[in-house]
């Protein structure tokens, strides 16, 4: 797969295009272009926002390639910041604003507690390595500070085995949670980084509301409303609870405690949380991406498009997606087609729709027992 356009010799002068951006990229400065589609779809997602007028910080600018095609992109980025604890990494994100021509755009060399301390913003990107958990603390600190009634909030997490469940030690001690290793651990992951925001975020009195949620290959980002208010972050809170899975029939349910021991098959049920239980998309959000979508000049359009249409059309449906793999292996049959159990589950009157989580993936507010008969 192409992921981005050489323009010139790679090396200590080499660099890129890469959407509308020309990045340089100094030996020594990170940059990974499979994050290519991560910044199309999360540039695109910051044009649909409401707002005209936004200062943005990106907090780990590295080559400053993310947060400069967000304002090339995006007419609503009236400021931009690039911060970087690395002194090449600086260098790079002011070559870089110089070689895109750049207005109001400065890049700093500074940890992202002590710049926010001191230069607050309304738009904050926090792409760290790993978990973002430690940097979320003084994110909303910053928006306090500044006394923001409402601001946005960018986060990626890259320890996806810690949030899918093979390391659930880590899990506990970094977001406070039980995670799940299941068929459905993407989105668990995904919901267990917004509780760990959610929370963070009561303790200043903010609460959340998720406008675009995105997991692909190593990583899970969300891209987050924060409103001040103590009934916002009561009503943020109240929507953390948890889901109680079978491993052995593949049952599932959700609520803000548990409260099953057991599944009718007579399986321990296991159970994660504290997670967010509510949306992972803004309807009207996703809408707006895909009309925004035609006229971005981006290498991955069709790859897009695809997966703005599957969140559009999963959306509504339940959380906590099922493997049509998962549920052949277990009824010991051979996999069966996406299209023919959806199908089945039409005729019944149930709702289908694939999932961007996984290929093999879906939902439905069918019943698990009715998903297996169409199976069968």
């Amino acid at each position: 797969m192409k992921f981005c356009a050489p323009i010139f010799p790679m090396g200590t002068k080499g660099g890129i295009k890469e959407g509308l951006a020309k990045i340089q990229m100094p030996a020594g400065v990170f940059f990974n272009p499979h994050m290519q589609l991560c910044r199309d779809i999360f540039s695109l997602s910051i044009g649909a926002l409401p707002e005209k007028k936004l200062s943005l910080c990106d907090c780990f600018a590295a080559s400053g390639a993310r947060g400069i095609r967000y304002k090339l992109e995006n007419k609503n980025i009236s400021k931009l910041s690039l911060v970087d604890w690395s002194l090449p990494a600086a260098d790079a994100c002011k070559k870089n604003i110089a070689l895109n021509k750049l207005k109001n755009s400065r890049a700093y060399k500074s940890r992202m507690e002590t710049f926010l301390a001191k230069r607050p913003s309304d738009f904050l990107e926090i792409d760290p390595f790993g978990t973002p958990a430690p940097y979320l603390h003084p994110a909303f600190a910053s928006f306090s500070n500044a006394y923001s009634k409402s601001a946005y909030l960018s986060a990626t997490a890259t320890d996806t085995a810690v949030l899918c469940g093979a390391h659930s030690d880590a899990c506990y001690k970094i977001y406070q949670c039980s995670p799940l290793n299941c068929e459905f651990c993407h989105e668990n992951a995904i919901r267990i980084l917004i509780s760990k925001i959610a929370r963070t975020a009561a303790d200043f009195e903010y609460g959340i509301s998720p406008l675009f949620s995105f997991s692909h290959r190593h990583y899970v980002k969300v891209l987050l409303r924060v409103q001040k208010g103590a009934a916002f972050a009561v009503s943020s809170i109240k929507t953390l609870g948890y889901v109680s899975y079978c491993p052995k029939c593949l049952y599932r349910e959700w609520a803000k405690f548990p409260t099953k021991k057991t599944c009718a098959c007579g399986t321990i049920l296991l159970h994660s949380g504290p997670m967010w239980l509510g949306p992972l998309w803004e309807k009207g959000h996703v809408q707006k991406m895909l009309q925004l979508l035609p006229a971005r000049p981006y290498l991955q359009q069709a790859q897009l498009q695809k997966i703005l249409c599957t969140v559009e059309s999963e959306l509504s449906l339940p959380p906590f997606y099922y493997d049509a793999h998962a549920l052949c292996k277990k009824l010991k049959i051979g996999a069966h087609s996406l299209e023919a159990l959806q199908n089945s589950l039409a005729q019944k009157g149930f709702c289908f729709s694939r999932t961007h989580f996984l290929p093999t993936g879906f939902r439905t507010d069918a019943p698990i027992e009715e998903i297996k008969k169409a199976l069968l």
